[in-house]
């Protein structure tokens, strides 16, 4: 018996949906279940995945057995260029949309002897395959068919001594103590721990394996924009020289009417367009310590008709801004997607009135749910946008009083 197994009838976008878990022997029980034919499906990680199609009569109980089986299986060995096992390689999975319209990404690891083995896969289906580990280079394959048996990978284990250095001054080239430098690796999944700066503003990275890497530095007054990566080499070191840090700013932001722990701020740069949130309190919002120059801060909520409004940091000084948020037309919009559609787990919503970006936010998919997502915008004529797995673009027009529904299609 497999215990823990998940075991439905219907997807998360269908309102028919009913699931539940197996006991320690094994067993389930699903009620409420539609009359006529029904597929359950089954799933277990270690066990694998079932699908039974049945016929259920009203007011009757049935009994359906579901085994489980492993199913199709990325199977393989990782091993180095002498032929030691590397344990521990992190391996990540990709696949194009299945039958249950979601995308398939699993992730699993090499054991002692070098051996993984990810059950379950899509059917027909080209794989996008991973590995990672902190003594190898990353290494990808792409393409990859099943049918061509065990996956296994021979790698090219490498000694971690590379190095990375530098010195934190100000603006007048003084050296900054107490700084904290921050180093990662993605491609490789490092984030090697945070080192703080010297009296005389130095700091080392020791024993790093090749890859490429970025660093970034924290401090309560100074700041710095982010720094382009560096590809290091096996035994090599990136040398930093100099690294100057300048006093940045804040800004405080107050508003009339709407208390601003009931608002929405998305900041953005100017100057690169990188972007910040933020949240209030009952009296202000403050923003995160932010490079001189120009930004736009994008601010909407309950009622509060979406608004943007441009500012300025100065060098060590905290701007203040006075926002008057006016009551806005509420808008409700519903999402809705085909059933042949991969699911989205979310997406990013924007919202520009001409050229003027209103609203820019990350909406995340319920499950099983209607997805909906309420604002309030002042009467004018809007640009709708969608961005994701699915995506959609519309015009919205909107008249004073009307409170509309309005139905946006993802494709």
């Amino acid at each position: 018996p497999v215990a823990q197994a998940d075991v439905h009838h219907g997807e998360w976008t269908e309102f028919e949906r009913v699931a539940t878990r197996t006991d320690q022997l094994g067993n389930y029980t699903l009620r409420d279940l539609p009359t006529g034919e029904v597929l359950l499906r089954a799933q277990d990680d270690r066990a694998g995945k079932a699908a039974v199609m049945t016929y259920l009569t009203a007011g009757a109980t049935h009994e359906q057995a579901l085994h489980l089986s492993r199913g199709n299986e990325l199977r393989g060995t990782v091993t180095d260029q002498a032929g030691k096992p590397v344990a521990n390689v992190r391996i990540q999975m990709h696949g194009k949309p299945d039958a249950s319209r979601l995308y398939f990404l699993r992730h699993t690891k090499t054991d002692g002897n070098g051996h993984y083995s990810i059950p379950n896969c899509p059917e027909g289906q080209l794989l996008h395959v991973a590995f990672e580990h902190e003594e190898i280079p990353p290494r990808t394959v792409a393409d990859y068919d099943l049918q061509q048996g065990p996956l296994n990978i021979v790698v090219q284990r490498e000694t971690a001594n590379a190095t990375i250095t530098g010195t934190v001054v100000d603006a007048t080239g003084k050296p900054l103590a107490d700084v904290t430098v921050r180093p990662r690796c993605q491609e490789r999944g490092l984030f090697p721990d945070a080192v703080v700066t010297k009296a005389d503003g130095t700091f080392v990275f020791a024993a790093l394996p090749s890859g490429r890497w970025r660093i970034s530095f924290d401090h309560a007054t100074y700041i710095r924009p982010g720094m382009a990566p560096f590809r290091l080499a096996p035994d090599g070191n990136w040398d930093l020289g100099p690294v100057q840090l300048q006093a940045g700013g804040t800004a405080m932001v107050r508003s009339r009417r709407v208390r601003p722990s009931a608002l929405s701020f998305m900041i953005t740069s100017d100057a690169t367009r990188q972007q910040w949130t933020m949240r209030g309190t009952e009296e202000h919002a403050t923003t995160p310590l932010l490079v001189p120059g120009s930004y736009q801060l994008q601010v909407w909520g309950k009622r509060a008709a979406a608004q943007t409004v441009a500012f300025t940091i100065h060098s060590g000084q905290q701007t203040e801004l006075e926002l008057t948020s006016e009551v806005g037309v509420h808008q409700h919009l519903a999402f809705h997607y085909s059933k042949d559609a991969p699911r989205p787990y979310g997406a990013t919503l924007t919202i520009h009135r001409d050229e003027t970006l209103l609203v820019d936010t990350w909406l995340e998919a319920p499950k099983g749910e209607p997805w909906s997502y309420d604002l309030w915008l002042l009467p004018g004529t809007y640009r709708l946008a969608m961005h994701g797995v699915l995506k959609a673009a519309t015009t919205l027009t909107i008249a004073a009083g009307t409170e509309p529904t309005t139905k946006i299609e993802l494709r």
